[in-house]
């Protein structure tokens, strides 16, 4: 399952810019331009990871930080530091108040969305998933499981995506896949990519009457949009 987002900026353009991207890429994402609102709106929606500004009017970013440094961090979320700030000092003194990334503005997105994946990782580890709860590959057995229990066979290919897929918190870029498939980038081999996927989706379907949800998304990423696990 993907990870709930909390994005945390005053710059109303940033923010607008921001969320946009991140969900037309399948997140959920709260968002706030002060860590006041952020705080109210925590109450009752859960939060994985926050995506927080430093320099917020008001209580600044720094004082979440020295917050959760000082506590057991009982919201049991994850920070990505945004920064008008490059200088290495900066960057060394957020993750040691306990931020688990900084990324310097202007934020590159795609660069933002390899770290929520990379953050997402660490996260599953202490989060796994539970295998009768969500659509389970098992790659030896070139099988798919549907959360009723259903058994769909796999080609090699369909089970390498799925299981990379899987692996990677269900979002991948499509060159990633062209390197599983020993295939060159490009427009030619995405649409390839794009008629298996049809193919995949038709086949669970008509096997299992449940929706396989997984899709191609901007930028030239392919994602699951349901909790996936492997079982090897």
């Amino acid at each position: 399952m993907l990870p709930r987002i909390a994005l945390v900026e005053d710059d109303e353009d940033l923010l607008a810019s921001m969320y946009e991207y991140l969900t037309i890429c399948g997140y959920q994402v709260l968002t706030a331009n002060s860590l006041e609102k952020f705080y109210q709106r925590l109450i009752d929606q859960p939060i994985d990871i926050v995506l927080l500004d430093i320099g917020l009017p008001g209580e600044s970013g720094l004082s979440l930080l020295n917050h959760l440094n000082q506590s057991d961090n009982d919201y049991a979320f994850d920070i990505i530091v945004l920064s008008a700030s490059n200088s290495d000092a900066d960057k060394l003194f957020s993750l040691k108040q306990g931020a688990n990334r900084f990324l310097s503005k202007p934020i590159n997105m795609e660069e933002l969305i390899a770290n929520i994946e990379a953050v997402s990782r660490t996260r599953q580890k202490h989060f796994p998933f539970e295998p009768k709860t969500c659509w389970t590959v098992y790659p030896s057995l070139l099988e798919l499981s549907t959360p009723q229990n259903k058994q769909v066979e796999l080609t090699h290919r369909e089970s390498l995506l799925l299981e990379h897929l899987a692996m990677h918190q269900g979002f991948c870029h499509r060159d990633g896949i062209a390197l599983l498939f020993n295939l060159p980038s490009g427009s030619y081999h995405y649409a390839r990519m794009d008629v298996m996927l049809s193919r995949l989706r038709k086949k669970v379907l008509n096997q299992t009457q449940e929706a396989l949800p997984l899709k191609a998304v901007p930028i030239n990423h392919i994602k699951f949009f349901e909790a996936i696990g492997v079982v090897k």
